[in-house]
């Protein structure tokens, strides 16, 4: 197990984790997804907010990703590069067909003891903290998107389970469960390499 791939519902504190995770294992490199679809969606010229033209960017992002990934493995693997792949993209079944190989340690992240409402107000909170994307966004578009976030969390937590990957609870007290749930990673893959640090 070579890298941590961390996916999982919108604002659940997955950049957070990975940010702290690079912390304490700084040899790591980290690739976040949501970048990358940013950037593709900047250069494509289409319009990505019909939905037809959002699938198409999704699935080609995806492939783009996991070129980077697979170019890594058959030119760069020197056996110590390590990465933190973080994205909110990444569905369950996606992560069966292409990450399950044992080369990733498997995390999803999200708040599935939070109702929609909750998780609405969640979101709006924290736009104090980042300069979030959510800010944009009116209240009823974006409580409609919360109840989704909130489902797609209770999912995910369902999945991982049968899927024997880990899950992280970010409903509650957030910041600590993060830097907690970060120490319980470094331990992981200091187990499985020792030259991780």
């Amino acid at each position: 197990m070579k890298n941590i791939l961390i996916a999982g519902s919108p604002r659940s504190g997955k950049s957070l984790l990975s940010m702290e995770i690079k912390r304490q294992l700084p040899n790591l490199n980290l690739l976040c997804v949501d970048d990358l679809r940013d950037a593709i969606r900047a250069t494509y010229h289409v319009d990505y907010r019909k939905k037809e033209n959002e699938k198409e960017l999704n699935r080609y992002f995806r492939q783009v990703y996991k070129g980077c990934l697979d170019f890594n493995k058959r030119y760069v693997d020197d056996g110590n590069t390590y990465f933190i792949i973080e994205g909110t993209n990444f569905t369950v079944e996606e992560v069966k067909k292409n990450y399950n190989d044992g080369s990733c340690l498997v995390i999803f992240v999200g708040k599935p003891q939070l109702t929609g409402q909750e998780y609405f107000l969640d979101m709006r909170s924290r736009e104090i903290v980042f300069d979030s994307w959510t800010k944009k966004r009116p209240d009823s578009l974006l409580r409609k998107w919360a109840y989704g976030y909130a489902e797609k969390s209770r999912k995910d937590e369902i999945a991982c389970k049968k899927n024997n990957w880990l899950y992280l609870d970010t409903s509650y007290n957030q910041n600590e469960t993060l830097k907690k749930f970060a120490k319980e990673v470094k331990s992981i893959m200091l187990q499985k390499d020792k030259r991780i640090l």
